[in-house]
């Protein structure tokens, strides 16, 4: 049998792998174990031997086989990381953008480097899947501190490229790529947009934006059947120039008194991919901080240590 490209033999491993996570019922696992002439494509490239290919599959003795890929931006730490994991642990291809060449993706995921300011970082992005994606989460963002009387036009305008103008791009690339019937984009959020305060007035106004931005997409796309929804959750990790202490008194600050964590917001996106009627709307988790009206974020509260009087 001739040599299959490089590329190509590449997928058909994720296929095998797949086969044997259980995308295919138990009974055709067996008889296909062995089977070594799967011919995957790539954006419906057609098959050998007279096999029928799904778009961004594998066929198997005339039996398509659809392979999943997920877009994660900022995926090279924290909670894009962790998405990111959490998505290949669950069988997912995943391409995993960061911004520098340098920095480290989770093993398994696909490394794509790109500057979401730059205008063409959609189709960099894009470039890099190995078929067309059935997943976008839109989780990079600029965070710098502002305030009205900080406010800088240079930083406001980076805010906006990077956490609105690079997802709406995003989400236009995914959408001309088309591919599976039921496909996702997700917007990670900020649960401060339920009850706004004015620092960090700039990265705010791009996560409203984004917001909107997740409305109006939902709107535009449902007809395609591309359901667009966002996450928004309250503090979950140690932020820049945030003490520890700080950390530890505020991220339980909330009604329920329970703090958030990135697994959180790993439930909540597995309940979007699987609530295929679920378009346009924003999941908020804050333990119902929101309740409090802080007048200040979080990190600038002088609260007592805990367990104080």
């Amino acid at each position: 049998m001739a040599r299959m490209p490089l590329l190509y033999r590449w997928q058909a491993s994720v296929a095998y792998f797949q086969f044997d996570r259980g995308d295919t019922p138990s009974r055709d696992v067996d008889r296909l174990k062995g089977f070594r002439h799967a011919v995957p494509c790539r954006f419906g490239v057609p098959g050998r031997n007279g096999a029928s290919l799904c778009r961004g599959g594998a066929a198997v003795y005339g039996r398509a086989m659809t392979m999943r890929t997920a877009i994660v931006t900022g995926a090279g730490k924290r909670v894009g990381r962790l998405l990111a994991e959490r998505l290949l642990g669950d069988g997912w291809t995943v391409v995993a953008h960061v911004h520098h060449d340098g920095d480290d993706v989770p093993g398994g995921a696909l490394k794509v480097v790109a500057d979401l300011a730059a205008n063409a970082c959609a189709e960099t992005i894009l470039a890099a899947c190995p078929e067309p994606p059935r997943l976008l989460v839109n989780n990079a963002a600029r965070f710098a501190a502002d305030d009205l009387f900080a406010f800088d036009p240079v930083e406001f305008a980076a805010h906006m490229k990077v956490n609105v103008q690079a997802p709406a791009l995003l989400t236009r690339a995914f959408a001309d790529a088309k591919g599976a019937d039921d496909r996702l984009v997700v917007n990670i959020l900020d649960a401060k947009l339920s009850a706004p305060n004015p620092d960090f007035l700039s990265y705010t106004l791009s996560k409203a934006a984004l917001a909107a931005l997740t409305e109006l997409s939902a709107r535009a796309l449902a007809g395609r059947g591309i359901r667009v929804n966002g996450i928004a959750p309250a503090l979950m990790l140690l932020s820049a120039g945030q003490t520890s202490e700080n950390f530890a008194e505020t991220h339980r600050l909330n009604p329920l008194g329970r703090g958030v964590t990135p697994e959180d917001v790993w439930r909540a996106l597995r309940f979007l991919l699987d609530s295929q009627v679920t378009t346009g709307e924003v999941i908020t988790l804050d333990g119902g901080q929101r309740f409090l009206g802080l007048e200040r974020d979080v990190q600038f509260l002088n609260l007592p240590p805990t367990g104080a009087a």
